[in-house]
């Protein structure tokens, strides 16, 4: 993109929206989701956001029910209403911001903000990064559910670190805390090296989990081994004693 489509695209997006408050995971700059918005505040936001431009901006909620000051900004395309009144909404998300100021107008909050760029990557820095985290998640799939089959045939097609980091996030099974500092991360080489340690430390609980089951089994179909001898070693000493009169052995 050279600097006369990106003073336009800067023109174009708004540096004021409407915030649909996040609780389980943030969102990730450059892909497009699907949202499942239940609570009836944040239907009216949605709802709210439609009726004007679309836009809207996804902020995790902080402990004491504020939200913090990174986001995306988004923009919700069409939505289906459910049974339930929940919204089955479509939403591109655009680009990472920063806020720089709340407001209230009625029920709904604002927040005016900037866009906060990725720092200058050097592509040869990146590529082995690349290469490892792509290799990584595609020998998760078959052992994990960290990783969906789908996210796999994705990512396998991007090359670009920075839209590879933010897609891999989206479509990991983390903690909100550990997603949300990926988000604030303006590196890309550092994202996808936060991703790399997760899953490490992920894979090597899950392998220590696995092993402590399989120990379970193979203690229960021991014990179940031994009660079946001994039923059977009952019956054939029953057997015995019945053929010749005497009692068997105990």
């Amino acid at each position: 993109m050279n600097e006369k489509d990106t003073a336009r695209t800067e023109e174009t997006l708004p540096r004021r929206a409407i915030v649909l408050p996040l609780l389980e995971r943030p969102l990730f700059p450059e892909t497009f989701t699907t949202l499942m918005i239940g609570r009836p505040s944040d239907v009216q936001v949605i709802s709210k956001a439609i009726d004007s431009d679309g836009y809207f901006v996804a902020l995790m909620q902080d402990e004491n029910s504020g939200y913090k000051n990174v986001g995306t900004l988004a923009r919700a395309s069409r939505f289906i209403r459910l049974p339930n009144n929940c919204l089955h909404v479509f939403i591109s998300t655009i680009e990472r911001v920063k806020v720089a100021k709340f407001s209230t107008e009625g029920p709904f909050v604002y927040a005016d903000f900037s866009s906060l760029p990725d720092e200058a990557a050097r592509e040869k820095a990146t590529a082995s990064y690349v290469r490892i985290l792509r290799d990584t998640i595609t020998g998760l799939v078959q052992t994990t559910n960290m990783f969906s089959f789908a996210a796999e045939v994705n990512i396998s097609n991007i090359d670009d670190p920075a839209l590879l980091s933010f897609y891999a996030a989206s479509a990991i099974n983390a903690p909100g805390a550990f997603l949300q500092d990926v988000l604030e991360t303006r590196s890309p080489r550092q994202r996808i090296e936060k991703l790399l340690s997760f899953i490490a430390t992920e894979k090597e609980i899950l392998d220590k989990e696995n092993a402590i089951k399989q120990d379970i089994y193979q203690r229960i179909k021991d014990r179940n081994r031994e009660q079946i001898l001994r039923e059977q070693i009952k019956a054939l000493n029953s057997e015995l004693s019945e053929i010749t009169g005497k009692p068997g052995p105990r």
